[in-house]
């Protein structure tokens, strides 16, 4: 990724708390305690990898839905390129909504780059149709 790099770049970290498919009042609260956890946990040690590297960033945490607040966060702050994962996860939840990083891909306004179960394979070819979507 250090490719993408210019000095004005500004990184967008994004969590949104995976919540539970079909809540009850305690999956409810201990999940989003513990997303909430995580998501302040992340932004720590990536906020911090990017100020080491002397990149600005700014940390999301989100309750909404990911796919529509990724898009629309990326359209409001003028995003070049949103990067995101695609853990491979095949959840009920999944199967009946559609996943994440399909979602984005097929609705942002910007280029979408998929790293499959966190690497970033960056090759001199032609990007598969799948992976990437140009604006």
């Amino acid at each position: 990724m250090k490719e993408l790099y210019v000095p004005s770049t500004l990184v967008m970290l994004v969590h949104c708390v995976d919540l539970p498919f079909m809540p009850t009042r305690d999956t409810f609260e201990d999940q989003t305690a513990e997303g909430k956890e995580k998501g302040f946990a992340l932004e720590k040690q990536y906020v911090s990898e990017l100020l080491k590297l002397g990149i600005r960033s700014k940390f999301f945490l989100s309750y909404e839905r990911p796919q529509s607040f990724i898009t629309d966060l990326a359209k409001k702050e003028k995003v070049d390129l949103v990067v995101l994962g695609c853990g491979g996860k095949h959840t009920l939840a999944n199967i009946i909504l559609g996943s994440v990083s399909q979602y984005v891909l097929n609705h942002a306004h910007c280029a979408v780059a998929i790293c499959r179960n966190g690497t970033y394979h960056h090759e001199p070819r032609t990007p598969s149709p799948k992976c990437f979507k140009s604006s």
